[in-house]
């Protein structure tokens, strides 16, 4: 076996002789000299010849390598030797493939160019909006797969010569999103100057506006049926766009700060037979300034400043929802105006910890502060007064939308609020809150059952690779967003439908009210947009997703709450009940049955949380771990310490040589979540032999008195085979102080080539690890093996570098190679 690498003023050959790697290097003469070369490709075809060419007469053994000068090489692969020079590119050549009738080239001069193998001139060449930064060959050799430096991915046809966008980016963070649910469109910023249109159905992009010398930070939809989108921008510039133009209409100085927070609203003031349309700008001293739609959105009104400062980095400066208006003031207090009057009405403070998120409720009968003491707290719009204090089980919020049900005459309200937090552990959580007072009447009534602060049901999602800043609804879908990317998640049941229209049902003698949260209500992931991406194809119908262990947090939670003394023998028989329904389903992320409704708690145990698919995860700017098994293909990533597996096409006929029978894989219908011993995976990688097993690295902490687990797991039903201890070495490499820490700012993570690594080899029963010691100047490789549960050490060696990577030599192979920096 030969492989071949090439770099700074190199190219050699290596050879694997009986335990060793004798080299040499290709002679390159002045073609070596600043040079550096970036890619390799072989002549072969995809559909039966192996890379390495057979030695068989007439064949040509010829291979590619691409330099940072935009040449091309031609090497023989016989006798080692360079044949030919062209230049393909005026810049870097990021990636090339061949085969024995033409080879395709990958620039940062953002070209991606096919050439006849005789290099006299291209026949089709694609130019994208970005460098691209990789290309592939479909096996037939009719399409070329392109991905670009943003994140967009394409498919050339080299029959018709068409172009297929697949996927679309951003190519910086998403600095805020709009929903319209009359257009069924969503509208994204982002930090790359970019504003982003794309449609709900098909999650396809379908407009795109581009301002180069500013950068978007606030975006909304008008209200009505115009196809118009206002953007603010960090000059203080206020832009509005025509997507149907599509065109930008207007641009206005709004501010001599940046804005950082707009609405664009009807405030029901009749301006004709129609109600007056406005746009309030909120720039970072917190000056208001209002735009008239009917003065052409020139500025009419900018009230007395009212002091205030800046609210923390991605949380909304004021909120708007006619006939109020809620405004962020300080780190303790928001200021509730009268809309469009701003007449001051009520000064909300909450006392325990500073605020971290704000929003009113979709009808405006609440204002939401959410606290970093991970409390969310309910005021009563008419009043200003305290209604309900919810406190989440884990992290604090980053977003929250609160929908009450429609009014209806003067009656009590029959459906509880229901409430969506995203959370800084990268969770979305939902949860119909106790409020079963009418909140127009300013006082709070007596809660019977459950109590106050207690939520009728609440769970939790996963789906997202870093904490979402916005959480936006409809009737029929639930999007969220964080800075890299964003999801849809599809809501079934009617649950929305409850809340935004017709008024519910009274119920009459029942048990149980109308529009509680059922565990099944919010099932389907249906797409993620990968630093906007917008995700396209089918997703499986669906999977069944077991957040294992997740409601242990939630029991730890509970333990430290106050209950009455008369209450504790139930609490201690509904917590058993709980947990042997935990034991039977392998988890869920519902709440202890503890003061739930019977007919709600019945309902619980008879469906299980159900996540339909998850596209477009783990792949740009992202840092979580992940592996893929690309036969019968399988992808398996982490978010936190839940390793989500989920299989991707048919599963193959069972017996067949070297591959998975069913039994090993996870089923047809779905997906699965285990939940990793620690709290955040490190590694993970899945084994080639056929034999179903999944082997991660997870931690607890990093950093001195931490702990690292290795863990191999069953993929047919995530079973925990065995799991050990790794030594103290493993947890002190690449420490961060924010390590471990749920966190916003991504800019604490550790380095990814610092962390430890994990390769499964052998038939799936043994695995070696990788970690670099004394500050990366040097490394340790340990071998394990897996035999009836145990995990045991069979060996160790020291290495004089670091290691970045583990390379199996071949599948079921005993031997691998490091890759290392010094």
């Amino acid at each position: 076996m030969q492989l071949v690498t090439c770099g700074k003023e190199n190219i050699r050959f290596w050879r694997v002789k009986e335990g060793h790697i004798p080299g040499r290097s290709v002679v390159l003469n002045s073609l070596a000299k600043q040079a550096t070369f970036t890619c390799i490709a072989f002549e072969f075809n995809k559909l039966g010849r192996p890379y390495t060419p057979p030695d068989t007469p007439g064949v040509q053994q010829r291979m590619f390598v691409g330099t940072s000068k935009g040449k091309l090489l031609q090497l023989s692969y016989i006798d080692q030797s360079v044949q030919a020079v062209f230049s393909l590119h005026d810049d870097a050549i990021t990636d090339i493939c061949a085969n024995e009738g033409c080879l395709v080239s990958a620039s940062v001069d953002k070209y991606v160019r096919v050439w006849p193998l005789d290099f006299k001139s291209f026949y089709l060449h694609a130019l994208h909006d970005a460098p691209v930064a990789g290309v592939d060959l479909s096996a037939d050799g009719l399409q070329v797969l392109c991905c670009t430096a943003d994140g967009s991915v394409g498919l050339l046809d080299l029959q018709s010569h068409s172009y297929t966008d697949l996927v679309h980016s951003h190519r910086g963070h998403i600095s805020d999103l709009a929903l319209s649910i009359v257009f069924q469109e969503l509208a994204t910023a982002s930090t790359d100057g970019m504003l982003k249109i794309w449609s709900l159905m098909s999650m396809s992009q379908t407009h795109e506006f581009c301002i180069p010398e500013d950068v978007p930070a606030a975006i909304a939809y008008h209200p009505s049926k115009r196809h118009l989108v206002a953007v603010g921008f960090v000059s203080g510039t206020l832009r509005i766009f025509d997507i149907d133009g599509p065109a930008m209409l207007h641009e206005l100085h709004s501010s001599a700060q940046a804005i950082v927070s707009l609405a664009f609203v009807e405030d029901g003031v009749k301006s004709g037979s129609q109600s007056r349309t406005q746009i309030v700008t909120c720039n970072a001293m917190g000056s208001l300034t209002f735009h008239d739609e009917a003065c052409g959105f020139e500025a009419v009104r900018r009230p007395e400043h009212v002091p205030c400062v800046r609210p923390p980095d991605l949380c909304k400066a004021i909120a708007c929802m006619p006939p109020y208006l809620l405004q962020y003031l300080d780190p303790h207090h928001a200021a509730l105006f009268s809309f469009p009057s701003l007449d001051a009405m009520q000064k909300l403070r909450v006392q325990s910890t500073e605020i971290c998120t704000l929003d009113l409720s979709f009808r405006g009968d609440y204002a939401v502060l959410g606290t970093h003491d991970a409390r969310i707290h309910l005021f009563a719009t008419s009043t200003g007064l305290p209604v309900v204090t919810y406190t989440l089980p884990s992290s604090p919020s980053t977003a929250i939308a609160l929908v009450e049900p429609s009014r209806w005459g003067n009656s009590a309200i029959d459906a509880p609020p229901l409430v969506l937090a995203a959370t800084a552990d990268m969770l979305v959580r939902a949860a119909a809150l106790p409020v079963e007072a009418p909140i127009r009447h300013g006082h709070r009534q007596q809660l019977q059952q459950p109590a106050a602060g207690t939520p009728l049901v609440e769970q939790c999602f996963i789906g997202h690779a870093s904490a979402a800043h916005r959480v936006l609804l409809s009737q029929e879908m639930v999007v969220t967003a964080s800075r890299s990317e964003i999801v849809c998640w599809s809501v079934s049941g009617g649950i929305l439908e409850k809340h935004f229209h017709a008024a519910p049902e009274r119920s009459t003698g029942s048990s149980h009210g109308v529009g509680f949260l059922a565990q099944d209500d919010l099932v389907s992931a249906s797409n993620t947009l990968e630093h906007g991406i917008a995700a396209s194809g089918t997703m499986p119908e669906s999977a069944t997703a077991w957040m294992s262990e997740r409601s242990e947090e939630v029991d730890e939670a509970y333990d430290g709450q106050e209950r009455a003394e008369d209450d504790d023998e139930e609490q201690e028989s509904n917590e058993e009940v709980a947990h042997a329904s935990r034991a039977e389903m392998l988890g869920t992320a519902i709440f202890p049955t503890v003061g739930f409704r019977p007919s709600v708690a019945a309902s619980i145990a008879e469906s299980n949380l159900r996540l339909r698919g998850v596209a477009g995860c783990t792949v740009l700017h992202s840092r979580q771990a992940f592996a893929w098994q690309p036969h019968p293909g399988i992808l398996c990533h982490a978010i936190g310490c839940l390793a989500h597996v989920q299989r991707l096409m048919s599963a193959p006929a069972e017996g067949g040589p070297g591959q998975n029978s069913s039994r090993d894989l996870p089923g047809e219908e779905g997906a699965l979540v285990a939940s990793l011993p620690g709290a955040e995976a490190l590694a993970l990688d899945l084994d080639q032999s056929g034999r179903g097993l999944l082997v991660a690295l997870s931690v607890e902490r990093l950093g001195e008195g931490g702990v690292v687990w290795l863990s191999c797991w069953r993929l047919g039903d995530l079973a925990c085979m065995c799991k050990r201890q790794l030594p103290q070495m493993y947890s002190c490499t690449g420490t961060s102080e924010n390590r471990g820490e749920s966190s916003v700012d991504e800019s604490a993570d550790v380095e990814p080539d610092s962390l430890p690594i994990v390769r499964m080899f052998g038939q799936g029963d043994r695995a070696v690890t990788a970690v670099a010691l004394h500050g990366g100047a040097a490394g340790r490789v340990d071998v394990w093996s897996f035999h009836e549960g145990e995990c045991l050490l069979q060996g160790s060696a020291e290495m004089a570098h670091a290691p970045l990577d583990l390379a199996l030599l071949a599948p079921g192979s005993e031997e691998f190679l490091t890759l290392g920096r010094r």
